[in-house]
């Protein structure tokens, strides 16, 4: 899967204020979402960091048909800032959760 974007972030506003993050890309970067996302009507369940560098945040696996939004990481964040536990996500690599409250689980991507 290609994405629609490249990113690359340094120190990411964190969680509860804090300047500090994993992420290498700047707060501005863009990154994909989908709409339901944005609108939260659905939780970012699925991350997915691709071997080209770029990110996706989206609802699930399987709702990638939704329409792609693109956002700054920093929005993504204040959407959902417990996506920063995945912030160390190796290229080439997804992560997964059953819900909002649910541990991330990595595994490798296969496209």
């Amino acid at each position: 899967m290609k994405l629609l974007f490249t990113i690359g972030l340094a120190g990411v506003i964190g969680c509860a204020g804090s300047t500090t993050s994993m992420y290498d890309e700047t707060p501005s970067t863009l990154v994909a979402t989908q709409r339901m996302v944005v609108e939260k009507k659905q939780p970012i369940l699925y991350v997915v960091h691709d071997k080209d560098g770029e990110w996706a945040f989206l609802a699930d696996e399987r709702s990638i048909i939704d329409p792609v939004v693109e956002l700054s990481i920093q929005d993504i964040i204040a959407i959902d800032s417990t996506v920063l536990q995945v912030a160390d996500l190796k290229k080439g690599w997804k992560a997964s959760r059953a819900s909002r409250g649910s541990p991330w689980v990595a595994t490798e991507y296969h496209w």
